[in-house]
């Protein structure tokens, strides 16, 4: 867990989504119908912990939840990072990609007999002032 943040804005969006029936609203608001359909929703269970960089602290917050396929039974991950920019940032798709890696690392100590890696759903929350300019594609990334 990364060490204790001093923006209220940190604060607010930790405490209020920390708080599962919060969070669940959220996720059923914004996730789309395929995958909020699939979820059992009385699992999602809150997971301490932070994959944020260290050197990232000031400008993101991040929230992680497992919950329970209903199809499968497997686990589900549902990611929250809060941006704290005022400018969108073309690398932040490589960072959320960092930030899953280290979440499926971390599974193993969750899930010991996992054979899968579980998905993860990231939802993120920008509030720069102006529109977010970047695609949102990972592969967008790469030369065509």
């Amino acid at each position: 867990m990364p060490p204790s943040k001093h923006h209220p804005h940190d604060k607010l969006f930790r405490t209020i989504l920390a708080d599962r029936e919060e969070a669940e609203g959220l996720f059923r608001a914004y996730l789309p119908e395929t995958i909020s359909h699939d979820l059992d929703w009385p699992t999602l269970t809150l997971v301490e912990t932070s994959f944020v960089d260290e050197a990232l602290y000031d400008t993101e917050s991040d929230v992680l939840y497992q919950i329970q396929q209903l199809s499968t039974g497997a686990p589900f991950i549902l990611y929250l990072l809060f941006e704290h920019q005022s400018v969108s940032d073309k690398w932040m798709r490589l960072r959320l990609y960092q930030y899953k890696g280290r979440i499926w690392a971390e599974s193993f100590k969750w899930h010991t007999e996992q054979e899968w890696l579980p998905p993860i759903h990231a939802l993120i929350f920008y509030q720069g002032e102006s529109a977010w300019t970047h695609s949102v594609e990972f592969a967008d990334l790469f030369p065509e």
